[in-house]
């Protein structure tokens, strides 16, 4: 398991780009500023917050292209090595 300190965030601004490539502007919108725009008080909270929202969309955009997909699998890949009961 990683801690937040030694995770790259990479993939969440790939995630963002993917978003918008696809027409899910607000969704990516809404990652941007939790990923750029918040001071969270530990990485693990930021990750927490970051895997809700993942999640939410999943669950309000069932179906999404193969790419996208693979990109919010990865990022809540991420996710999951700090929270990995997280659903």
């Amino acid at each position: 398991m990683g801690s937040p300190a030694e995770i790259s965030y990479d993939c969440f601004d790939d995630l963002i780009a993917q978003l918008r490539a696809a027409g899910h502007a607000s969704a990516a919108d809404r990652l941007d500023v939790m990923l750029h725009r918040v001071a969270w008080t530990t990485g693990s909270e930021l990750l927490g917050e970051l895997g809700a929202e993942i999640l939410q969309f999943q669950r309000s955009a069932p179906s999404v292209s193969a790419p996208l997909q693979r990109a919010l699998s990865r990022s809540l890949g991420i996710v999951r090595r700090v929270w990995p009961d997280i659903r």
